[in-house]
């Protein structure tokens, strides 16, 4: 985890951030590790998702409901969440649009601790604005032809939101952010334009049916492949809604754990919401998984007839190839041949021996045993092609290959 987040932190951008989930039992160490990593005033917050509001059946103590998501920033005075909202039913109360997104309107009127200000300063917060018959210009000054508008509701003498000086800088500043509207009553009245997510923290307890790793997890997966596929896939809609908060339209963003490829299709549906261009890389170290990746990135382009690509490559095999090899042998004669390939074609360990190699003593082990020794002495260093050594011929990398890595690298 050390080595992964390390370099995590080299591809952040100065304003980036890292969103990492995990149960109760690894919080802490994490924690720790990534404290050291990205520096404890690095660390924004840390979410408590509940992903199975139902507990776990066989817990002998308490029954776990939640998940943990720790934020980090990579440099806290240059990051910023975007201002989103969550919560559906919040959410719907920003009914208006215009060319710059949701919002809704909120009255300048305002009516907390009206009878002390009217009492101590009513001439600052209680003031006439002047709004043309057209509703197109708003101003303190007191113009011919324009209708004078008080703060007064119900006959009620009440107030401004900001005093009268302040006001008149914000039209200045601001001025798209005010709009005067005409009432059913007939009367007029001055609003102030609050835009979605404005003003709104992000609170660090996450419940609801979307963060269910069950029903928005297992079945949303189940649904869109027909089969469930995979052990315990994320919730869709947690991954989107961190997305939400931590992303701008033209971000990158990378899952190098990315199991059965939940941000790729995260990333996808909120480009769909917000008509974003989001990019995504996933890393996935095993075959199963990166299988279940192409399917369900492939579905989602197909079911929503999208034009973008989705380009899928895997390391060259070096040896992992000899991995593969033991552990796909059926015996030990099997086994032998492959120590002599080892021998001559990949890399060991400094310290492993050919010449001492005790053929006697390795035919006593059990098969499983043979394996784990001969996977053992293999160097986990060299078990891909770097991309330092592909013109030595000994790796054997075709035309195909090295023309799509120059593409890749954007190397002339």
């Amino acid at each position: 985890m050390k080595n992964r987040l390390e370099v995590a932190k080299d591809f952040l951008r100065d304003d980036g951030f890292i969103a990492i989930t995990i149960d109760h039992n690894e919080l802490f160490y994490l924690g720790t590790l990534a404290d050291e990593i990205f520096g404890r005033e690095n660390l924004l917050g840390v979410v408590n998702v509940v992903i199975r509001p139902q507990g776990r059946q066989f817990s002998k103590f308490f029954s776990a409901t939640t998940e943990y998501m720790l934020v980090y920033s990579k440099n806290w005075e240059m990051a910023e969440f975007r201002s989103v909202v969550l919560d559906d039913n919040v959410k719907e109360q920003y009914d208006q649009k215009d060319k710059e997104g949701s919002f809704k309107y909120v009255p300048l009127m305002y009516s907390r601790f009206v009878e002390e200000k009217m009492a101590k300063a009513k001439d600052k917060y209680f003031y006439p604005i002047y709004v043309s018959g057209n509703l197109k210009d708003i101003t303190l000054d007191k113009k011919e032809g324009y209708h004078e508008v008080f703060p007064i509701n119900n006959k009620r003498e009440i107030c401004w939101k900001v005093q009268k000086e302040k006001f008149r800088e914000l039209l200045q500043s601001q001025r798209e952010r005010y709009e005067a509207l005409t009432e059913k009553n007939g009367n007029m009245q001055v609003y102030e334009k609050y835009r979605e997510g404005e003003g709104t923290k992000i609170k660090t307890h996450w419940i609801g049916k979307r963060y269910n790793a069950t029903t928005s997890g297992t079945g949303v997966l189940k649904k869109l492949l027909g089969d469930k596929v995979f052990s315990y896939p994320k919730s869709l809609y947690a991954v989107l809604d961190t997305l939400k908060i931590m992303t701008s339209r033209k971000d990158i963003i990378m899952d190098f754990f990315a199991g059965s490829g939940t941000t790729g299709h995260a990333t996808l549906e909120l480009n769909k919401e917000d008509g974003g261009n989001r990019q995504f890389i996933l890393i996935e170290q095993l075959d199963a998984h990166a299988e279940v990746i192409k399917k369900r990135i492939t579905k989602v382009l197909e079911n929503d007839k999208s034009k973008d690509s989705f380009t899928y490559c895997e390391l060259l095999k070096y040896n992992e190839e000899a991995i593969d090899k033991i552990q796909d042998a059926k015996d030990t004669k099997i086994l032998l041949k492959i120590w002599d390939e080892m021998c001559e074609k990949y890399f060991l360990n400094y310290d492993v021996k050919i010449h001492g190699f005790d053929y006697s003593k390795f035919e006593k082990m059990a098969l499983n045993q043979q394996k784990e020794s001969l996977v053992g002495m293999l160097n986990k260093n060299q078990l891909y092609v770097n991309l330092s050594e592909i013109e030595d011929s000994q790796f054997k990398v075709s035309k195909e290959d090295k023309e799509l890595n120059k593409k890749f690298y954007k190397e002339d």
